[in-house]
Formats: structure tokens, C-alpha cells, sequence
């Protein structure tokens, strides 16, 4: 999968910077994020606050983690 060039610091950053007013068009001008990355983003942490979204991909990383683990083990059919 792609890796994003921005952290989620960053976008969460630009997302609340909307949420204050800012005009979209303006938004992603400045860090030269395109509308359709600011729509994503925004599709994804809808009604997440900063705190939430983080809990979020650290709950995903560690269920990846354990699917990960417990197709390695043997025995498996």
C-alpha cells in the first residue's frame, strides 16, 4: 500500500484547520494536498477527533499484528 507523505499529525492538523472555517480550496493549497487525499481524509476521521482517530489505527495495527501472528502458527490447515 502507498504510503501517505504527510503523518497522521499532519493531516489531523489540516482536517481541524477546516473544521475552523477555512475554505477547502485554501486548505490543501498550502501543504499541496489534493482535494480528493483532503476528502479521503476527511471521509475516514469523520466526527473523530484527533485522540479518537489515533486509538483507532493503533486498535487496527494490533489486530493486524495478532492475525499476523496466529496465521504463523502451526498446525494451521
Amino acid at each position: 500500500m502507498h504510503r501517505s507523505p504527510f503523518t497522521d499529525e499532519q493531516s489531523n492538523a489540516i482536517l481541524t484547520e477546516y473544521e475552523r472555517g477555512m475554505v477547502t480550496a485554501e486548505v490543501c493549497r498550502r501543504p499541496c494536498v489534493s482535494p480528493a487525499t483532503f476528502y479521503k481524509w476527511k471521509a475516514y476521521s469523520d466526527g473523530m477527533d484527533v485522540l479518537e482517530a489515533g486509538k483507532l489505527k493503533t486498535l487496527l495495527a494490533d489486530s493486524t499484528l495478532d492475525n499476523s501472528i496466529l496465521n504463523q502458527l502451526p498446525g494451521k490447515p
